[in-house]
């Protein structure tokens, strides 16, 4: 018995799985046609406009919802932007007054950014019933009229042109202020931008409103804008007082950006005042000696305010120095420099730098040749030279004042905190800011130094050059991107602000430092010297006591020109000198003049200058080539009226 069920049993369980499989698949082809049958079965927009520019909206939205997008409820995007008769962008309240879901009220909360409102309504842990709900949300608007000269008009998008549903029929209705009268009407139909006008207008009998309709259902995307024009001075323009309070409610940010730049003002002028001024400059005598105490390599430092370019020039001077005082020699043969300590050096103390120099030769073996190859020798040489320098004469002279600059760069950074926090921006646009001002912070940082102090040498300058690329790239970018999506969004006087900011701490990141009241006298007395590496041939002479010139008082006055970067027109003087000497016997000697202190080049009379540029020049440059490059670790890492979606008004929709 048994045996003759089972094949029974079989067959009508494979009958039952195939009506299982059957009716699954229809089940979710009638789901799939259910979703796809969700839409907005009817849209009224019945706008009443008081005297004072108010708007309130009550919009009936008729929807079918069958869990396909429309679940818990629907939401409406409302623009919190508007453009007026001139172009301006300006905000436009939204402000909801009750929402109501088939006759009962409903539960509703809002998202908002700078650009939209997202009004959502349901709740998020519940499904709504499927099949036919109408949802009436009430709310009010203010500064949508649009005033001309010879009338006034109310350019309502209706229905907005970014719902996601189609539209099977939508209606309007614009209300007057009492004894307002509709002059004209105007409607367009269709996507954004459409002048189609695919819909009939009615004006009331008393000529108080205006009601619009559709004459066929508007697709996803596709809504119904619609105006009437009115005479002036039934809605009450805004005074110069309300203009000015709008333009503190639609600028929060700018405000206190404004606000921040003018306390970042009164912070860096108290600052300077308190610590930045520069002491009074002493009266400039041209002479032609340094300040005593003060080495090549120490007047580069002062002239400089710190070592420069990673301290190439100072050293520089302080090798030239060494070098026409027999203390070391320079060997340049086919390009390739090498320093070597001299035999019979003089018996002197040495000053910071010289000594840091003379130090680093006598643990090399007397000798550093600088090429790649010896860049090991060569960075050693650069960091005694250095430490040494800043040991010694660190806020000596010159104080950066670096703990104001950077309080005021925390301001700034605060300032702009402020006004992404108050100016309506979503949490995302707030990083987005912050994250702006970081790189663009950070980009400052790199380039401010870079445009205080150029790098010497030719690996010098390359390198100032290419990190203030980058840092000029970091900057732009960022600033353009912020910049960008502020003045997308009518912020003009935050892009302002920016760059006001911007430029206070550039101009104070160069105005807090000030020199001490030694470094203020040390620095007159080199200017003295400047002034006299400057004068004329003939100028030079009339100095009372002052030196003819001569082999030796050029070498004397050399190291001080390289460190003041004056070597050229000090070798120029001295090359005219050469030419024009007027004894036979100083010109036979000068003709044959050549450095005892450095072997290699063409030092005749009318090759000089070229020759001492390339000596100069070359010392700075292959010190600054042969520094081992450092290794990087790798990674791990709308509108105007006139067409449909113009006006007031607007936004979409959608179901969440």
């Amino acid at each position: 018995m048994i045996a003759r069920l089972g094949p029974i049993l079989g067959r009508h369980a494979l009958r039952f799985l195939l009506l299982l499989v059957l009716a699954a698949g229809m089940a979710s082809a009638v789901q799939g046609r259910a979703g796809a049958d969700e839409r907005i079965l009817s849209f009224d927009s019945d706008v009443t406009l008081s005297t004072e520019g108010v708007l309130t909206v009550v919009e009936t939205i008729k929807v079918r919802a069958e869990h396909g997008q429309i679940k818990r409820g629907i939401f409406r995007d409302f623009p919190l932007r508007f453009q007026d008769d001139a172009g301006r962008l300006h905000k436009v309240s939204f402000d909801v007054q009750s929402v109501k879901r088939d006759g009962w009220p409903e539960n509703w909360f809002i998202e908002r950014s700078s650009k939209i409102a997202r009004l959502y309504i349901g709740q998020k842990d519940k499904f709504v019933e499927r099949g036919e709900h109408t949802y009436v949300i009430t709310y009010t608007s203010d500064r949508q009229i649009r005033f001309f000269d010879t009338h006034d008009e109310l350019f309502w998008n209706a229905t907005g042109n970014a719902w996601t549903f189609p539209i099977d029929q939508a209606t309007a209705t614009l209300r007057l202020p009492e004894g307002g009268v509709v002059q004209d009407v105007v409607y367009f139909t269709g996507g954004q931008g459409s002048t189609a006008r695919e819909a009939r207008a009615q004006v009331a009998p008393g000529k108080n409103s205006a009601s619009f309709s559709t004459t066929r259902p508007l697709g996803s995307f596709e809504g119904l804008t619609v105006g009437v024009k009115f005479a002036k001075g039934l809605v009450a323009q805004p005074t110069g007082e309300q203009e000015f309070s709008w333009l503190m409610r639609d600028n929060p940010g700018p405000v206190v950006l404004g606000g921040g730049a003018l306390l970042l003002l009164v912070y860096y002028g108290f600052g300077w005042w308190l610590v930045g001024r520069d002491p009074p400059a002493g009266v400039i005598v041209p002479r032609w000696d340094a300040p005593e105490g003060i080495s090549p390599s120490l007047a580069n430092y002062i002239d400089q305010k710190g070592l420069a370019g990673q301290g190439w020039d100072a050293i520089a001077a302080g090798i030239l120095s060494l070098a026409v005082r027999g203390h070391l020699r320079i060997d340049d043969v086919r390009g390739k420099v090498k320093l070597v300590l001299a035999d019979g050096r003089p018996s002197e103390k040495l000053p910071t730098g010289e000594a840091a120099i003379i130090d680093a030769l006598k643990r090399n073996g007397g000798k550093i040749e600088l090429d790649k190859a010896h860049g090991s020798k060569v960075k050693t040489l650069n960091s005694r030279f250095v430490s040494a320098m800043e040991g010694e004469h660190r806020r000596k002279f010159y104080i950066a004042n670096w703990p104001w600059v950077i309080g005021g760069v925390i301001i700034s950074f605060l300032c702009v905190f402020a006004m992404a926090v108050t100016g309506g921006l979503a949490e995302e646009e707030i990083v987005s800011v912050l994250m702006v001002t970081v790189f663009a912070g950070f980009g400052l940082i790199v380039l401010l130094p870079v445009l205080r102090n150029l790098g010497s040498g030719l690996k010098g300058k390359f390198q100032s050059v290419f990190f203030g690329a980058v840092a000029l790239f970091v900057v732009f970018n960022a600033l353009t991107k912020f910049v960008g999506d502020l003045a997308e969004g009518g912020m003009g006087l935050a892009i302002a602000g920016l760059v006001g900011l911007t430029m206070i701490n550039i101009v104070f990141y160069f105005l807090m430092g000030a020199p001490t009241p030694l470094g203020r006298r040390m620095m007159d007395g080199l200017e003295g010297l400047k002034t006299y590496i400057r004068l004329a041939e003939s100028d030079r002479l009339n100095l009372q006591g002052a030196p003819a010139m001569s082999p030796q008082h050029y070498e004397t006055i050399l190291p001080y020109a390289v460190a003041l970067k004056l070597e050229k027109p000090w070798t120029k003087a001295f090359q005219t000198w050469l030419l024009t000497a007027a004894a036979a016997g100083a010109a036979g000697a000068a003709l044959h003049y050549g450095p005892r202190w450095y072997s290699g080049g063409d030092f005749s009379p009318d090759r000089l200058d070229r020759t001492m540029d390339s000596v100069t020049k070359g010392l700075e440059s292959s010190m600054a080539a042969a520094m081992p490059v450092p290794k990087s670790s790798s990674s791990g890492f709308s509108g105007s009226g006139g067409f449909s979606g113009g006006g007031g008004g607007g936004g979409g929709g959608g179901g969440w």
